[in-house]
């Protein structure tokens, strides 16, 4: 699938980025709980970090940057 309108593209790249800036957010949150002794909080993060991977990913695929 492949979007076609300029403003659709426009929102699916402005999301990319958010998503995008919250993963790496979510596993700089993830290293600092690991250096506090907090392995399952950290463990948390980089699971909603891969969220935040995989919804970027599908937006990166419907504007096909």
């Amino acid at each position: 699938m492949s979007v076609k309108n300029a403003m659709t593209v426009e929102f699916l790249r402005s999301a990319y980025g958010g998503e995008s800036m919250a993963h790496m957010r979510y596993l700089g949150w993830a290293d600092k709980a690991d250096k506090e002794g907090l392995p399952k909080i950290a463990r948390l993060f980089r699971a909603v970090a891969y969220a935040e991977q995989v919804h970027a990913t599908h937006h990166l695929s419907l504007i096909h940057i």
